[in-house]
């Protein structure tokens, strides 16, 4: 019965953990060019980039495929 005790104790520990964890509808990860979050698209995965902005793999995908038009100089 005392694993019983203790099961009761770590489920009820663990839901408190995550109720305090993460504000509900807030969202850990936002992305600076289109805006879609880890609610909103939840299938989606974030990366920070270099020079430090947090991109979902849509938009970093986008990136990728275009040449950097800065760097020509002609």
């Amino acid at each position: 019965m005392k694993w019983a005790r203790e099961r009761e104790h770590t489920a009820a520990r663990q839901a408190d953990f995550r109720t305090r964890s993460k504000p509900s509808g807030a969202s850990f990860h936002t992305c600076a060019n289109c805006g879609a979050t880890d609610l909103s698209h939840p299938d989606r995965d974030f990366r920070i980039t270099e020079d430090e902005r947090e991109l979902c793999d849509t938009c970093l995908a986008s990136e990728t495929d275009q040449p950097d038009t800065a760097e020509k100089t002609t």
